[in-house]
């Protein structure tokens, strides 16, 4: 009885320390990609930035309140009709 009670708990404990191995594994691989994808993040703000800075005249200029659609509400175009009819 003894024996089976040590192999027992000898299983138990590679089990645990692998499973335990693991997850610290996956943390630290997960913690490595987050501080890579946040260093890419930083060199693309750095290239924005530094290419505004040389290229001043291509700057895309903020968009207007209103919002563009390919379809005109039917009520717009009639008004555009009147007002051309006015003129």
């Amino acid at each position: 009885m003894p024996q089976v009670l040590r192999w027992s708990a000898l299983a138990t404990g590679l089990f645990y320390g692998a499973y335990t191995q693991l997850s610290i594994s996956a943390r630290e691989r997960a913690h490595a990609e987050h501080k890579a994808y946040s260093h890419k993040e930083s060199l693309i703000r750095q290239a924005k930035a530094e290419w505004a800075k040389t290229h001043p005249q291509e700057q895309p200029k903020p968009a207007s309140g209103g919002t563009f659609s390919p379809f005109p509400h039917p009520l717009e175009s009639a008004t555009r009709e009147r007002e051309r009819e006015r003129d």
